[in-house]
């Protein structure tokens, strides 16, 4: 009985301990200085963008879909890299708060789930 409890244990422990091991893999994301050159390497938009998007303009989140970063002007006229969503009511630039690096490069407009994306007003035209 003591060697059967033995092998049990150290057979619990070795799945634990593979278990513990696979979830300390997972990649976390580097934080790149907002950049124009890491601004062009933008790939996609974080988990809170499109609800924070739909939210500023009061749009359903199924008809806002990313479109591309862009260096340009902000409210203030300084030069800041924007990502551009469709929405209903037009093309609109987003503020991008920070580049994260994974597995591929990707910008956050919303970096709080909640909250509405920093955006300039929708242009109406229907050029892609």
């Amino acid at each position: 009985m003591p060697l059967s409890f033995l092998y049990t244990f150290l057979a619990i422990l070795s799945i634990l301990g593979s278990w513990s091991v696979s979830w300390g893999a997972t990649v976390q994301p580097h934080v790149l200085f907002v950049s124009q050159d890491n601004c062009k390497r933008i790939r996609g938009y974080s988990r809170n963008d499109l609800a924070g998007v739909a939210k500023e303009f009061n749009v359903p989140i199924g008809k806002v879909s990313y479109v591309k970063p862009v260096w340009g002007k902000g409210p203030e006229g300084r030069a800041q890299c924007n990502m551009v969503f469709n929405t209903p009511k037009g093309k609109t630039s987003c503020m991008v708060f920070n580049i994260l690096k994974t597995d591929f490069v990707f910008g956050q407009a919303v970096p709080v789930h909640g909250n509405n994306a920093i955006c300039t007003a929708p242009s109406n035209t229907s050029s892609p």
